[in-house]
């Protein structure tokens, strides 16, 4: 009776240890799930989201480089222009983005107008690195910029069939505007306003750009608007 006794009590000692064991085994569990959910929502989830957006970012880059591509096409460029143009479009593209803070949505957005405007693809990687530059320094929106050089260039009557003559003209109106907008109270853009009414006639007046621009901007810091001014 008294072997059975110490027996039992030893059962009794060991069926506790295992009861307690059991409690700890299971908060365990509880916290490894507990865990495990607010992993998932707290990186899975997150990550899960960043691939489908970096998805869709890399879905719509391609739609936009492919209208770019249709736009050369119809122009009439050889196929191994369009590729090599197209290969060096998409490389720029993404470049420029990193380095002058630019969505490559708006790049492409711009690349897409220039070529629509009749440039090749060629002319819309360099004027498109033109604008870019002086969105930057006048601190303006990059496809405002981008219509009014396009616009004052063609209003100025400097657009022509030369590749190369057309980015230095684009250059030119560029570094014009750039430098009147950070001396006076016009902007880029209101450059381009007052060129595109009286661009033409100044033109065949022969009144140089600088000239031009900087009386718009000297009637802009006396309150004059850029429409006003051109008038």
């Amino acid at each position: 009776n008294e072997q059975l006794a110490k027996s039992q009590s030893s059962w009794l000692k060991a069926g506790n240890g295992l009861e307690s064991a059991g409690k700890s085994l299971k908060t365990v569990g509880k916290a490894a799930t507990d865990l495990g959910g607010k992993l998932t929502l707290g990186v899975t989830a997150p990550l899960v989201a960043g691939t489908a957006a970096a998805i869709k970012m890399g879905a719509d880059f391609e739609h936009q480089m492919a209208d770019i591509r249709k736009e050369l096409v119809a122009s009439g460029e050889s196929t191994s222009e369009v590729d090599s143009t197209m290969k060096e479009m998409s490389a720029d593209s993404l470049k420029w983005s990193g380095d002058f803070g630019q969505s490559t949505d708006d790049i492409n957005a711009g690349l897409l107008t220039l070529k629509k405007d009749g440039y090749s693809g060629k002319e819309a990687i360099d004027d498109m690195n033109i604008a870019l530059y002086t969105a930057r320094g006048a601190n303006e929106n990059l496809f405002d910029v981008i219509n009014t050089l396009g616009g004052s260039l063609e209003a100025y009557g400097m657009k022509t069939n030369n590749a190369a003559e057309n980015t230095k003209n684009m250059s030119h109106i560029a570094d014009s505007f750039a430098y009147v907008a950070n001396h006076t109270k016009a902007s880029v853009t209101s450059l381009g306003e007052g060129f595109s009414i009286a661009g033409q006639t100044l033109s065949a007046m022969h009144q140089p750009i600088e000239v031009t621009a900087a009386a718009i901007g000297e009637l802009a810091s006396s309150n004059i608007d850029a429409s006003t001014a051109a008038d």
